[in-house]
Parts: C-alpha cells; sequence; structure tokens
C-alpha cells in the first residue's frame, strides 16, 4: 500500500486478511490460525496479519500468539507452519496462508497427515495464483490482481517521466472461493 508520500499502485493487504477470515468466520470456524512470510520486513504480510486480527475481533474472537506461525514463503514453509498448528493440544479448523504458496503447503501437511481438506480443515491462501485453481481441492482464495499492478505501475512511471500527474491508485481485492474451505459441521 503507498504511504501518502508517493505515488503509487496498491492494494488493501489489510482487506485481503480480513477477507479470508470473514470468510472462514461465516462458515462457522471459531479457531482460526495462520502461517504468513516472516513479518520483520514484509509489510504485506504484517497488514495480511492485521486483517485477519480485526475481522477476528470484530467476531469476539482472536487470534493468539500460538495459532501464528511465521515461516519462509515456501511449500516446505507452509507445511511446517501447518504442522506446527495442527500439534497444538487444540488445533485450528482452519488455516489462512499469507500467500497462496503457504496455504498450499498447509493442504499438503494435512493430506501427509490424513486430514482432509476441507472437511477436516478448511484453508485459504491470500494471492490467486492460476496454480491455486488447479491444486486438489483448489484452492479458495483471495485475489490479488498482480498482472494488473504491474500494467499500471508501468502506465504510471510513463506519466510521471512525461511530467504528468500521477494519483496512487488502489486496486480491487476479491474472495474467490473454491473447494478448500467448508461449513464446520
Amino acid at each position: 500500500c503507498g504511504d501518502g508520500n508517493f505515488t503509487a499502485v496498491a492494494i488493501d493487504n489489510a482487506l485481503a486478511g480480513r477477507l479470508a477470515a470473514e470468510h472462514l468466520i461465516g462458515l462457522g470456524h471459531r479457531r482460526i490460525g495462520m502461517v504468513t512470510g516472516y513479518l520483520r520486513f514484509n509489510d504485506r504480510q504484517r497488514a495480511r496479519l492485521a486483517g485477519v486480527r480485526a475481522a477476528l475481533a470484530e467476531a469476539g474472537l482472536g487470534l493468539p500468539d500460538q495459532l501464528h506461525s511465521e515461516q519462509a514463503v515456501t511449500l516446505a514453509g507452509g507445511r511446517a507452519g501447518c504442522a506446527t498448528l495442527l500439534e497444538l493440544d487444540d488445533p485450528p479448523t482452519a488455516l489462512i496462508g499469507g500467500i497462496d504458496l503457504l496455504a498450499i503447503g498447509c493442504m499438503e501437511e494435512a493430506h501427509a497427515r490424513g486430514i482432509s481438506v476441507p472437511s477436516g480443515l478448511s484453508v485459504v491462501g491470500i494471492d490467486g495464483l492460476d496454480m491455486s485453481a488447479h491444486v486438489s481441492p483448489s484452492l479458495t482464495t483471495v485475489h490479488l490482481p498482480i498482472g494488473r499492478i504491474g500494467t499500471l505501475a508501468a502506465e504510471t512511471l510513463m506519466a510521471l517521466v512525461a511530467g504528468h500527474f500521477a494519483e496512487t491508485t488502489m486496486l480491487p481485492v476479491e474472495l474467490v472461493v473454491r473447494r478448500s474451505t467448508a461449513r464446520l459441521g
């Protein structure tokens, strides 16, 4: 997201986290965990986590520290984060991956443990990677218009170089419901 001092093409990462959490809350999940990339140098992951926490708080729920795992942004990181959360005495019924790659890693770890996605564990990602529609089950995700960001950023840069004024552009994000989430029951 732009900081107000510079022209930017951005998305609302907090809204992306909020949409993921609201979807799971709407399905009846009350114990929701999250696997993110390392937060220290990643403002996008911090904003997504903040959005998840805000949605949970508004629903009278929370995201205690033990239900959040920071990992490398890889499939293996998703698996490791999922393993950590599933080994809790009271594991979550749903997980949010801070990016689709982490969420897919969570699904792989659940499958390796014999846990069915979504009947045993619902999983949501944030990105909208093309591969997310093709994993099994297909991943519910918050789609971010990554290609559009690149195109608009290039157009904005060209306008600025030509001496034209360019405003910050905030692009929409949207929840894409697929087969990796189910009503808690």
